[in-house]
C-alpha cells in the first residue's frame, strides 16, 4: 500500500491519496483487497475500470464508507479472447446494472458504454507545449513504436512487416515489458539490424524521439484511446494504426488497417511518399 500526501499550504489542508497494489493475471490487473480498506473511511474512491475485481472492491468501499465513487472507463479488457468475453459478460450482467450506484462514470471515448445522467465522455489530452514539431531535428528513423511490450500490442507484426518491406529500415522501439527479450530475439532472427530497442523514456525526452522519426505505427489487437497516437500526431508524424477501440476517432480512415497484409500495404504507402 502506497500513500502520497499533498499539502495545501494556504489553508493548511492535507489530501491523502492511497494507491493499492495489484498483480497481473492474463495481463489484466487484479487488485489486492487490502485490510486497511475497512479503516480508511475515504471521501472519494477513483477506480480505473475494466478490472471487475477492482470495480466490485470499490463499490464495496462506497457502501461501507458512504463515500463518492468515480469510475474512469478507458478501455475494454482484451489481453486474450477469454478475458475479452469475460469483460463483455461482466459489463452486461454486473457493471451496467450497478452504474446507478456510481456517482460519476467518465469514458475516454464514445462507444465504451451506455450514457446516463452520471456519465460523460472526457477525451485524453497531451501537452502541446511539450509534444510539438521540431523542424530543426533531422529525421533519422523511418518508423517509431511507443508502448508496452506485451502481446496485445502485436509488436511482432511490426517486425515481420519491416522484414517484408525492407529489412534496412531504421526503427525505434520505445517501451518495456515481458515481451522485450522475445522481440529482440525475433528481430535478430529476421535479420533486422537497424532496430533500436530504447526501453522506457521519460516524457520530457519523448518529443525528441518522435521528431526524429517519420512514421508512428501501432499494430495493437485492442486499444482504448492511446495517448501515444496523440503524442505522435502533436509532433507532426504520419500514423498507421489498427482499426480498434477509440483509434478510428483520432486517425484518418485511410491510415487504418484490419489485417497484417493491409498493415504492410499502409506502411509501405506512407514511407514511399518520403
Amino acid at each position: 500500500l502506497k500513500r502520497v500526501d499533498f499539502i495545501h499550504v494556504g489553508k493548511q489542508k492535507v489530501i491523502r491519496i492511497y494507491r493499492f497494489p495489484y498483480f497481473l493475471l492474463l495481463n489484466e490487473p487484479l487488485f489486492i483487497f487490502h485490510p486497511l480498506l475497512l479503516s480508511l473511511a475515504p471521501d472519494l474512491v477513483i477506480v480505473h475500470y475494466p478490472s471487475p475485481f477492482l470495480f466490485l472492491s470499490a463499490l464495496f468501499i462506497k457502501f461501507i464508507s458512504d463515500c463518492r465513487l468515480k469510475v474512469i472507463y478507458h478501455a475494454k479488457p482484451s489481453s486474450s479472447k477469454i478475458v475479452s468475453l469475460a469483460g463483455k459478460l461482466f459489463d452486461t450482467i454486473v457493471f451496467v446494472p450497478l452504474m446507478v450506484f456510481v456517482d460519476e462514470v467518465i469514458y475516454t471515448y464514445h462507444g465504451l458504454g451506455p450514457l446516463r445522467k452520471n456519465t460523460k465522455v472526457l477525451r485524453i489530452a497531451v501537452d502541446k507545449t511539450l509534444f510539438k514539431p521540431m523542424p530543426n531535428i533531422r529525421k533519422e528513423y523511418d518508423i517509431i513504436f511507443v508502448g508496452r511490450l506485451v502481446p496485445v500490442k502485436r509488436v511482432n507484426w511490426l517486425l515481420y512487416a519491416i522484414r517484408d518491406i525492407n529489412p534496412e529500415l531504421k526503427v525505434l522501439i520505445i517501451g518495456d515489458g515481458p515481451e522485450k527479450e522475445k522481440l529482440m530475439h525475433l528481430a535478430d532472427r529476421l535479420g533486422l539490424k537497424k532496430i533500436k530497442f530504447v526501453g522506457k523514456v521519460q516524457n520530457t525526452y519523448l518529443p525528441m524521439y518522435y521528431n526524429r522519426s517519420k512514421l508512428f505505427v501501432l499494430p495493437s489487437r485492442s486499444e482504448g484511446y492511446p495517448i501515444s497516437i496523440l503524442e505522435a500526431k502533436a509532433c507532426g508524424l504520419k500514423i498507421v494504426a489498427s482499426d480498434v477501440g477509440g483509434i478510428p476517432s483520432i486517425v484518418d480512415k485511410q491510415c487504418l488497417f484490419k489485417s497484417y497484409p493491409e498493415m504492410v500495404h499502409k506502411i509501405k504507402e506512407v514511407l514511399d511518399k518520403f
